[in-house]
């Protein structure tokens, strides 16, 4: 069973974090930066889960930035800051974000969870 926990939305951004019987599962959906970083990650821990959405929702937004041509010092500083905020809670927790084909394939999984209109593409 899924749940829907939490979902984060632009124009050409998505973000949801949804509770499977494996875990949380953060799936990020940027059709202009997908090639470059993963869009989907599974955690334990709510916790570690919650981290990991933040990280993804501060690198995305100063991808934007630097798409729109503005000065993203600040946001890149930010991004930093909050990805080893993550590393530090995965090393506490020994959660680490499992990734790769067989996390994709739980993403799939989820074709009519709630939340997918939102998320056109995930």
């Amino acid at each position: 069973m899924a749940e829907v926990l939490r979902v984060d939305h632009e124009a050409g951004y998505a973000c949801r974090l949804t509770r499977i019987d494996e875990g949380f599962l953060i799936t990020a959906h940027n059709p202009d930066v997908r090639i470059w970083i993963l869009s989907e990650w599974l955690h334990r821990t709510r916790e570690a889960a919650d981290a990991c959405f933040e990280t993804v929702k501060g690198l995305h937004a100063a991808l934007r930035v630097i798409k729109a041509g503005l000065p993203a010092d600040a946001l890149l500083q930010k991004a930093q800051a909050l990805s080893n905020s993550h590393n530090q809670l995965c090393d506490r927790l020994g959660d680490y974000p499992r990734v790769g084909p067989e996390v994709e394939a739980l993403r799939d999984e989820l074709g009519a969870c709630p939340g997918n209109a939102v998320l056109r593409g995930i």
